[in-house]
C-alpha cells in the first residue's frame, strides 16, 4: 500500500495536539473501551500475498515454534489465494478500467486499497467487539515496549518501490544480511514474530489498518488484553491504548482469525 508510514518530521509532538485533555496532557490512562467492529471486509491485498507466500506469517497457532504442517500451510495459502482474487475481481468490477487481471493485480496492490471504506458487493455483515483476557501485568507492559523499541530501532524507513520495485510488498525484513528496511507493515509483522516469540498468543494479536492526521494510510499492531488493546506503532512510539491515539480507525484483523478482517465501527470524534 502507498503511504508515507515513518517520517521524523511526521511525528507528532502533544504540543501540535489540540487540547489539554488530550492523552498526551492527561497520561496514561487505566484502560480502554472494547473497539466497536462494522462488518466484515476483504483483507489488504498486500497481506493477502503475503499469506500465500509465507503462511506461517497468517496463523493463530502459536505453538511448535510457529510451525505449520504441510496441510495447514496449503490451506492458508488457498484461502489467500482465493481472497486475494475475489477482492482484486470486485474492485475490477467497480473501476472503469479494463486491464488484464495479472495487470490489474498489480495495479491494486500498489493502490490505497487498504485504506478503502467501499469494498464492493459480497461483503457479510459481522459486528462485535474485542475482549481481552490477556493480564495487563508489570511484566508484559516490559515486554510489549521492549519490542516496540528493539524493532521500531532496528528496521530503516524505506519504502517498497525502493526495496522491491512494487508499490506495496509485506515483509518481515529482520535477518535478511542486510540492514533491515521496510515500511510501516513491515514493522508490524515483525513485532507480531517477536511477541509470539516471547510467548504472547497469536490470537491477541491484530493488524489494523488506520489514516494519520496527515491522511496517510498506516498499519500498526494492536495487542488484546484485560484492560484493553494496546497500540504497538513505529510512528509514536510510546505504548498507549486504542483510544489514545489520533488516528481514524478503518479496518483491521478478527481477534484470533489473521485472515478474517473487520471495518471499524465509527466512535464519536473520530476523525
Amino acid at each position: 500500500m502507498q503511504r508515507i508510514c515513518s517520517s521524523a518530521a511526521r511525528i507528532a509532538v502533544c504540543a501540535l495536539l489540540a487540547g489539554a485533555t488530550s492523552a498526551c496532557a492527561a497520561g496514561r490512562v487505566d484502560q480502554a473501551p472494547p473497539m466497536a467492529l462494522g462488518g466484515a471486509t476483504p483483507a489488504p491485498l498486500g497481506f493477502l500475498e503475503l499469506c500465500e507466500r509465507a503462511p506461517e506469517e497468517c496463523t493463530s497457532q502459536s505453538g511448535a515454534n510457529g510451525r505449520l504442517t504441510p496441510g495447514d500451510a496449503d490451506t492458508i495459502r488457498h484461502m489467500a489465494r482465493s481472497q486475494f482474487w475475489s477482492a482484486a475481481f470486485q474492485m475490477q468490477a467497480a473501476a472503469p478500467s479494463s486491464v488484464g487481471s495479472r495487470a490489474f493485480a498489480e495495479t491494486v496492490i500498489g493502490s490505497d486499497h487498504a485504506g478503502s471504506r467501499d469494498r464492493g458487493p459480497g461483503v457479510a455483515a459481522s459486528r462485535g467487539s474485542v475482549v481481552g483476557d490477556l493480564a495487563l501485568t508489570a511484566e508484559l507492559r516490559h515486554l510489549l515496549d521492549t519490542v516496540n523499541s528493539r524493532i521500531n530501532g532496528s528496521i530503516v524507513q524505506r519504502s517498497d518501490r525502493s526495496l522491491y520495485g512494487v508499490a506495496d510488498y509485506w515483509a518481515t525484513p529482520i535477518g535478511s544480511g542486510a540492514r533491515a528496511g521496510g515500511d510501516c507493515e513491515d514493522y508490524v509483522l515483525e513485532k507480531r514474530r517477536a511477541l509470539i516469540g516471547a510467548g504472547v498468543p497469536a490470537a491477541a494479536l491484530s493488524i489494523a489498518i488506520v489514516k494519520t492526521d496527515w491522511n496517510e494510510v498506516h498499519a500498526v499492531l494492536l495487542v488484546a488484553t484485560e484492560k484493553g488493546e494496546i497500540v504497538l506503532d513505529n510512528l509514536k512510539p510510546r505504548l498507549s491504548f486504542w483510544t489514545e491515539k489520533h488516528y481514524r480507525w478503518l479496518e483491521r484483523q478478527a481477534a484470533g482469525a489473521p485472515l478474517q478482517w473487520v471495518s471499524v465501527a465509527e466512535v464519536a470524534g473520530q476523525r
